[in-house]
């Protein structure tokens, strides 16, 4: 799997507001000031995979645990689609999501992501 795409997606997340329905330039104080994303749980994306675990050292922000698999999901089809690409697609790797406890919370598998059918 491409574990240069699954830290990029991390770092992106982690540098911008993912809060549903509300743009950035749209959080206000009270004061009608820009205001900063409001505080969101971090989450961890370890892939683990044929090649070992890699683990997700910074995190990313998201509103909740479903968010959070739903980035996981992507993350992994994308990983999927980069390995079907050079030829190979290795059903076995999962992505680990943790809490900001370091309490897994999900699992995301590479055969529940796709559906598979066969001619």
């Amino acid at each position: 799997m491409d574990v240069e795409a699954l830290i990029d997606a991390a770092h992106y997340a982690t540098t911008t507001c993912i809060w549903p329905g509300v743009a950035t330039h749209e959080l206000r104080n009270q004061q009608g000031r820009p205001s900063s994303c409001p505080r969101m749980p971090r989450y961890f994306l370890h892939l683990h995979g044929a090649g070992g675990i890699v683990p997700d050292e910074e995190g990313a922000l998201f509103p909740n645990e479903e968010a959070a698999h739903r980035s996981a999901v992507k993350a992994i089809r994308e990983l999927m689609a980069a390995d079907v690409s050079r030829g190979v697609l290795d059903l076995g790797g999962r992505i680990v999501i943790e809490d900001e406890a370091g309490e897994p919370v999900r699992t995301v598998c590479c055969r529940d992501a796709v559906k598979v059918v066969a001619g």
